[in-house]
């Protein structure tokens, strides 16, 4: 189980020829999975701020959510 323990996501393309998609099972091992969420992108390249913002504006909102939580009371 990892050390961190602190909400994460890892957006990641499948096609990123600068970050390698095996980046996402490094997070596995690093991250407690009770707070990691991985969004794997078919197809993907590495400029998902660009191509994709909605995935972006997503994980964000996602973050302010687990702000109310009961699992996080603080990080």
């Amino acid at each position: 189980m990892g050390a961190i323990k602190i909400p994460v996501i890892v957006i990641q393309g499948t096609v990123d020829e600068l970050v390698p998609k095996e980046n996402a099972d490094f997070a596995k091992q690093m991250i407690n999975p009770q707070f990691l969420e991985i969004w794997m992108e078919e197809g993907m390249n590495h400029f998902v701020p660009w191509n994709r913002p909605d995935l972006i504006n997503k994980a964000i909102l996602k973050h302010l959510e687990y702000q109310d939580s009961p699992l996080i009371s603080r990080y």
